[in-house]
């Protein structure tokens, strides 16, 4: 099993820079939806910034989006815990 949030018949992962092959549109990959037609569309935000937030993002069916660069990513386990954790141990766990 993969650990990265892929999207569903790509090789596309969240976090992923990603190009619009028509547009030329680049941006980081932020989500994915699957609709019940079975159409899965990929949020790309931009990576440009206007008044000192991102521009915008978009939505674009998958057959529109190509790779171009994967995200480094970097998954910290706490073996105190087993598992995998951004912040903090869950409150819900002894210890």
């Amino acid at each position: 099993m993969n650990n990265k949030k892929q999207v569903p018949e790509t090789d596309i992962t969240l976090g992923d820079t990603v190009k619009d092959k028509i547009t030329g549109f680049t941006g980081i990959v932020i989500a994915y939806d699957v609709w019940d037609t079975g159409c899965i569309r990929i949020g790309i935000e931009s990576q440009e910034l206007k008044d000192g937030k991102p521009a915008g993002a978009i939505w674009l069916d998958t057959f529109r989006v190509e790779l171009v660069k994967p995200k480094q990513q970097t998954v910290t386990i706490m073996p105190d815990h087993g598992g995998f954790h951004e912040t903090k141990p869950s409150p819900c766990q002894k210890g």
